[in-house]
């Protein structure tokens, strides 16, 4: 039975138009699918290296912006020729401290987020973020991580800048002086910017206190700066700098005063990154956390102003009750400062002494007072013989 019977089947020869399909089954062609992944694999890349760069320009545009706000805000100040240094001085550091604070808080927050009934700002509350999420932690709070880093490094640094400019000055002008005038004041020492000194500390307690619930890096980076600012000084104002007038105390007051404010801001903000709905917590009541509801089938979000749903969980109660003590403290504090104030006025007029002079009557029991002890004429040397006190000659006089 082997060669070949006529009922045997047999196998016709391949022909052009028999060839198998050179098309392979879907998903079986490798270059395709290694294609398709590359392709996505640039586009992430692309994107990452986008966001990359963004953020190096949002750093290196706040770092600026913050070095700035110094000499605006020292140009403003002086523009508004004050009666005194030490209101100078103040109205410098109020005004510093407040554009760092906005540059660093307020204007990134209204750039970022999502707040539809805020939208209807030019340019403002039309981001991508709409709750302190992880895309806020992995986005928002990173930059600004990097941000408050560059500013623990740039800012005590910036404090040696009027020394390098009057040494630069001094190397240029002093061998073109003309006068002794011209040379002593090419040599006359830089002075000492305590009031943006303030200013920035103030800034940095502020937004450091602000967001340490959300990124607690900002608590080294504070320590850091401290530590930068105090090997400044020791070289800078006790080797360059002339030596600082007296202060009254206003601008430390000033940043005494901005701690209350820096913490209560602090539990304002943790009571929405601790009461999260996907941070785990105890509940009270109908409170509900987690995001997934429903065995994990039904996505569930807060709504921006459901403080409610926030504060009925232990991790967002916590932060509120301490918040509202903290108010309370203040009110009461401040308050009292007030109301203080108020009982030294005389007859309706705060009085304001003197800088560097104590009162007339202490001046003149210490014998501080030189000339006559009154403009009364009786009490003129000269004239006590011809109008004396309690003459009727004298009366009007």
């Amino acid at each position: 039975g082997g060669g070949g019977g006529g009922d045997s089947p047999s196998t016709p020869a391949p022909t052009p138009d028999s060839t198998p399909d050179s098309n392979p089954p879907p998903g079986g062609d490798a270059d395709s699918d290694s294609a398709d992944a590359d392709s996505f694999c640039d586009e992430y890349d692309t994107n990452a290296a986008l966001s990359s760069d963004y953020a190096i320009g949002m750093v290196i545009f706040t770092i600026l912006m913050n070095v700035s706000l110094k000499g605006i805000s020292k140009a403003l100040s002086q523009l508004q020729a004050p009666h005194s240094f030490t209101a100078l001085e103040k109205s410098i550091t109020r005004k510093l401290t407040y554009s760092i604070t906005i540059n660093m808080v307020f204007l990134p927050i209204a750039l970022t987020a999502d707040v539809a009934k805020l939208s209807w700002m030019p340019l403002m509350f039309d981001g991508d973020l709409s709750d302190t999420d992880k895309n806020w932690y992995q986005g928002y709070c990173n930059k600004f991580s990097q941000v408050a880093l560059t500013n623990a490094i740039v800012m005590p640094l910036t404090a040696g800048v009027p020394v390098l400019k009057w040494w630069i000055g001094k190397v240029i002008k002093g061998g073109l002086a003309k006068t002794q005038y011209a040379l002593n004041k090419a040599y006359a020492p830089p002075e000492y910017e305590m009031s943006q000194r303030a200013a920035i500390f103030s800034a940095t307690l502020i937004y450091s206190l602000l967001f340490s619930s959300a990124v607690p890096l900002v608590y080294p980076y504070l320590m850091a700066m401290c530590g930068g600012f105090l090997l400044m000084d020791r070289l800078v104002l006790a080797q360059f700098c002339a030596t600082p007038p007296r202060y009254r105390g206003r601008i430390c007051a000033f940043v005494i005063h901005s701690v209350p404010l820096g913490v209560l801001m602090h539990f304002a903000l943790a009571v929405y990154t601790f009461g999260a709905r996907d941070l785990p917590s105890y509940v009270f009541g109908s409170g509900e956390t987690g995001e997934w509801q429903d065995y994990g089938t039904t996505l569930t979000k807060d709504s921006q102003a459901d403080i409610g749903a926030r504060v009925t969980r232990v991790n967002g109660l916590i932060p509120l009750l301490l918040f509202v003590m903290t108010g309370a403290g203040m009110i009461l504090f401040y308050g009292g400062l007030y109301l203080k104030k108020i009982a030294k006025r005389e007859n309706g007029v705060e009085v304001k002494p003197l800088e560097g002079a104590p009162p007339f009557a202490v001046a003149l029991q210490d014998g501080l007072v030189q000339g006559l002890p009154s403009y009364e004429l009786y009490d003129h040397p000269e004239y006590a013989e011809l109008f004396p006190k309690g003459h009727a000659v004298c009366k009007g006089l």
